[in-house]
């Protein structure tokens, strides 16, 4: 059954044979299927309802990645446990739409680096899609090679230009749209949380802002706090 998932044989969508059916397919006993649709349910391959059947949800393997923070370092382990691949990189002026959603000034320049999220030595779907904005005054610091491993508010900081005096983050629930699963390679219309950032820089304005579009079965944020 594995192996068709994985080659399309069947699709994203559809629906198993029953367990009876899997029986005869493969002559294989009724507890012998029930174990491999287990597996399956546990690798996020499939999802079984009472009186519906066994769905196929992926063709790959899930992959989820578990952010523990207790500080603003660790949140950043984000960045330095996973890897961005960029798929274009440009200059910009934001609009209105855009500045209400960044939090920074209408007509102001940015340089906007989109791509993608994938965990490191993992041959898995992507974790997120990915959107980077960065200041136009800082926007020459932005190597594609460092940035692929390294956050770049730590390229400003290191340049001495700017010093992080906060981070803000906003998580909302949000439902795929079509494009974005394809290149997510998730359902259509599956649940999804979009993770946006702020970095604010010595003059307590906006100097980057990131975008993280996470399909919900892939990413965890799990956050620690001491009382003072």
């Amino acid at each position: 059954m594995l192996d068709d998932i994985a080659s399309g044989k069947r699709a994203v969508g559809t629906l198993l044979p029953t367990e009876h059916e899997l029986c005869a397919l493969y002559s294989v006993s009724r507890a012998t299927v029930r174990q491999a649709l287990l597996s399956l349910q546990d690798q996020g391959l499939v999802e079984r309802s009472q009186g519906i059947g066994t769905r196929v949800l992926a063709t790959s393997r899930r992959t989820e990645y578990i952010l523990a923070a207790q500080s603003a370092n660790e949140t950043m382990g984000y960045v330095e446990e996973t890897r961005f691949v960029t798929k274009q990189r440009r200059m910009i002026r934001v609009n209105a739409a855009l500045a209400r959603t960044l939090g920074v000034t209408e007509g102001s320049e940015w340089l906007h680096v989109s791509g993608m999220r994938v965990v490191l030595q993992q041959p898995a779907p992507p974790l997120a899609i990915s959107n980077v904005y960065v200041v136009a005054a800082h926007a020459d610091l932005l190597d594609p090679a460092q940035h692929a491993a390294t956050p770049v508010f730590r390229m400003m900081e290191r340049a001495g230009r700017e010093h992080i005096t906060e981070i803000g983050q906003d998580v909302t629930a949000v439902q795929l749209t079509p494009g974005q699963a394809r290149t997510l390679r998730a359902p259509p219309g599956s649940s999804a949380l979009h993770v946006l950032r702020r970095y604010l820089g010595k003059d307590n304005l906006p100097v980057q802002v990131t975008s993280n579009l996470h399909p919900a079965d892939r990413f965890t944020f799990s956050l620690r706090l001491h009382p003072s």
